[in-house]
């Protein structure tokens, strides 16, 4: 824990650390030196393709154990706790992922690849040696790990789901599987992702007039390394810091002097003069290439000065124009003689500039692809838990804002003045990994992000990502990709994340085939972003979401806030106007287990607590999302569910809540709010569904939303004379019951659309 002992000033501890930090890069190096196909795959994967043949042109495997990173508040433990089949209590404790690149559309894949698994689960004389395969909305009962001749991904003649589907250009394949008993019966500890992704061009073309090559693994911890990641190692650099020019004389420094000083990530170099003529900058990551590093055009501005006369001269020597502190990656890797361990504890009285992207121009289009992975992996050991560093000492400063550079993965802004993400993106981010991620409090990529604005320019401009995977964000507060340009399309994503996956934040932004891996500190979709949208306190509108696959969901229970939910708001009153948005063709499987007290919620590897927690929490005693000072009107209008197919009973009902919401001095309302197509209010395809399994016999049946507000208090009898569930088109006899929640409610506050008798 040198972090912590750093903190508190052990002059030892500073040649520790840095030693530390170096020797977990320099681990993780060796365990990825061997495996699939560059210097960033790992071997001793428990999947192996032991067969591969064309049109496979390359594989790379990566391991993910919830246990690598810290956790001694055990908040990360918490946000991923579920249960056994039989009801025990369990959790989700490993992921592993395979990359396969192939050059040819179609199914050939299926042929060229066979596997097979070397960690087979024995626990207790039970063998999962098979898997389910599961693949958008679509699953395949379960299949032999390991034959004479390996094991095909998927039957020859399609399996239980009839057909092999297709990779293709538009379409890279997102498949999960689940370890499993021949009867289906499934272990949830751990899973595996193959994404299988068509090249669709020769790996040396080039999209851009400025290519940078990221061709070798390294770290920006290690900054000898930097020669081998890159060719462009005068726009792509290391991260260092920068002091201003200040004509001090250190022999008569005094405390009321400021100094300049600046951090700055890989690209800031980018909106320099030298490279301003180029328009199409493209950041080519080789296939199995591993960079622990960001990829970002972030900078932090601050001034410093000592608070007392006596550290005046200290300061000095370390902060002038060419000091110690000039041109170095992080202060771990300072070597001058001046006293470190002093230097860290001086009290210091900070200016703090900002937090920003740097201003490019707006002929400048940035494209970041390739088959490698950018990974947090030693900044999520050494800082994971975000240590809050004393921010009236120089070392305080100086670690937090490094922290706040390092620990994203993609940053960057573009004000190409385009909004159509779909045809002609200012930023295009496509086939990149992203590892383990740092507790930050954000996404740890920010594209055209109001969180990383331009200083002196607008960044509200359209974004696309593509065939993206976000695999090792164990640690809570560290969320989905933050995307926050007007028109902007994200296709085809993989994330593992403790808290938000999908943050609906600004007009016209659509999310498409979306898999998750969804913790219980977020929700799969957060519709508003905890209210701060980009416009607020403007309106937001028409953002959506068409296909989200929450192929694993550990939340057992209501949250850190009480409002969790698979999908959320936890609107904080920013004044946030959310209008014409949905969310359809939402997919959730059970994967097995008990029902609680035997009738009620499903507990197994997959739980749930509640479907969907909608509303406002304006009161800051409360929430510690919420405003400090709430805004006057926020609402969501014309908003609409449909299309969902949830085989996952539910703990808890369904929930609209309001709290700090008087209706007077800060109004919070959601009307309408539809949970089916209202113009097709006989299709139950276009429901929002949810198949209990609690029917013996009839795993057909389904019950969809009943939100009759309660009558004095008690449950509505409408929900039950006028609910429908499957029963009303088939002819059972099972009655509908009151499914969902109003709490703290105002009448007329919230109008809920639903199927009805």
């Amino acid at each position: 824990e040198e972090a912590h002992t750093d903190r508190q000033g052990d002059p030892a501890s500073t040649a520790q650390r840095r030693a530390s930090m170096l020797a977990r890069i320099s681990d993780a190096r060796q365990r990825h030196s061997s495996g699939g196909g560059g210097c960033g795959c790992e071997p001793d994967t428990d999947v192996r393709f032991t067969t591969r043949a064309p049109p496979v042109q390359h594989w790379c495997a990566h391991r993910y154990g919830r246990d690598a990173l810290p956790d001694k508040d055990h908040k990360t433990a918490n946000a991923w706790q579920s249960y056994e089949t039989n009801g025990k209590d369990s959790s989700f404790e490993y992921y592993e992922v395979h990359q396969i690149v192939v050059d040819q559309a179609g199914t050939s894949y299926n042929d060229a690849l066979r596997l097979e698994n070397f960690g087979i689960v024995d626990e207790q004389g039970d063998r999962f040696d098979h898997f389910i395969v599961y693949w958008k909305d679509k699953f395949w009962d379960p299949r032999e790990w390991s034959s004479t001749k390996g094991t095909r991904l998927f039957d020859k003649g399609g399996g239980s789901a009839g057909f092999v589907p297709a990779v293709a250009d538009g379409q890279p394949l997102h498949l999960t599987l689940i370890p499993a008993q021949s009867d289906g019966n499934v272990w949830g500890k751990k899973a595996y992702s193959v994404f299988i992704s068509k090249r669709t061009k020769p790996a040396g073309d080039s999209n851009g007039d400025l290519r940078i090559n990221i061709k070798g693994c390294g770290s920006a911890y290690d900054p000898a390394s930097w020669s081998s990641v890159t060719d462009q190692p005068d726009v792509f650099a290391p991260p260092q810091w920068n002091v201003g020019t200040h004509p001090y004389d250190c022999s008569k420094a005094e405390a009321s002097w400021w100094y300049d000083l600046g951090y700055y990530s890989t690209l800031y170099r980018l909106g320099d003069d030298k490279w301003k003529g180029y328009s199409r900058v493209e950041v080519y990551f080789w296939d199995g290439v591993d960079l622990e590093a960001p990829v970002s055009t972030s900078y932090v501005e601050l001034k410093v000065r000592a608070k007392r006369n006596g550290d005046a001269h200290l300061l000095c020597q370390f902060l002038k124009e060419g000091g110690g502190l000039a041109g170095l990656s992080t202060l771990n890797n300072y070597k001058g003689g001046l006293d470190l361990a002093r230097l860290r504890r001086l009290s210091v009285e900070v200016f703090h500039g900002g937090l920003y992207t740097r201003e490019l121009p707006t002929t400048m289009r940035i494209a970041v692809h390739g088959y490698g992975r950018l990974s947090q992996y030693a900044l999520a050991r050494e800082y994971g838990e975000n240590p809050h560093w004393d921010m009236g000492t120089l070392g305080g400063v100086l670690l937090s804002s490094e922290f706040a550079i390092l620990s994203g993965a993609v940053e960057l802004s573009s004000r190409c003045l385009s909004t159509s993400g779909a045809n002609d993106p200012c930023i295009d981010v496509y086939d990149i990994q992203n590892g383990y991620s740092a507790r930050r409090g954000l996404g740890p990529v920010q594209l055209n992000s109001a969180y990383k604005p331009m200083k002196n320019a607008d960044n509200n401009y359209a974004v696309r990502v593509f065939d993206y995977k976000q695999c090792g964000s164990w640690l809570t507060a560290s969320d989905g990709p933050e995307v926050m340009g007007q028109g902007s399309l994200l296709m085809y994503m993989t994330i593992l994340t403790a808290d938000d996956s999908i943050k609906m934040a600004v007009s016209g932004i659509a999310f498409q085939h979306i898999t998750l891996f969804q913790g219980n500190a977020g929700g799969a979709a957060n519709i508003g972003s905890y209210g701060k949208t980009r416009e607020a306190p403007g309106e937001t509108t028409g953002m959506s979401v068409d296909g989200l696959y929450a192929h694993r969901v550990l939340q057992k229970d209501a949250s850190f806030d009480g409002l969790g939910g698979l999908i959320v708001t936890r609107n904080g009153c920013y004044g946030s106007k959310v209008t014409n948005s949905w969310i359809k063709n939402v997919y959730v499987p059970s994967l097995g287990g008990v029902f609680q007290n035997g009738n009620g919620g499903r507990l197994g590897p997959n739980v749930m607590y509640r479907l969907f927690s909608l509303g406002f929490c304006c009161d800051p005693k409360q929430c510690p999302f919420a405003a400090e000072k709430p805004q006057p009107e926020q609402f969501y209008e014309k908003i609409y569910f449909k299309s969902w197919n949830n085989y996952l009973n539910p703990v808890d009902d369904s929930e609209f809540y309001s709290l700090g919401v008087d209706q007077k001095s800060v109004k919070g309302y959601i009307k309408p709010i539809d949970m089916f197509d209202t113009s097709r209010p006989n299709d139950p395809g276009l429901y929002v569904k949810t198949y209990s399994g609690q029917i013996k016999d009839n795993n057909k049946f389904w019950y969809a939303v009943d939100a009759f507000p309660p009558v004095n208090g008690q449950p509505s009898p409408d929900c039950r004379k006028r609910g429908v569930n499957s029963c009303y088109f088939t002819g059972c006899t099972i009655q509908a019951a009151c499914n969902t929640r109003f709490e703290g409610i105002t009448a007329g506050a919230v109008v809920v659309n639903f199927p009805t008798q």
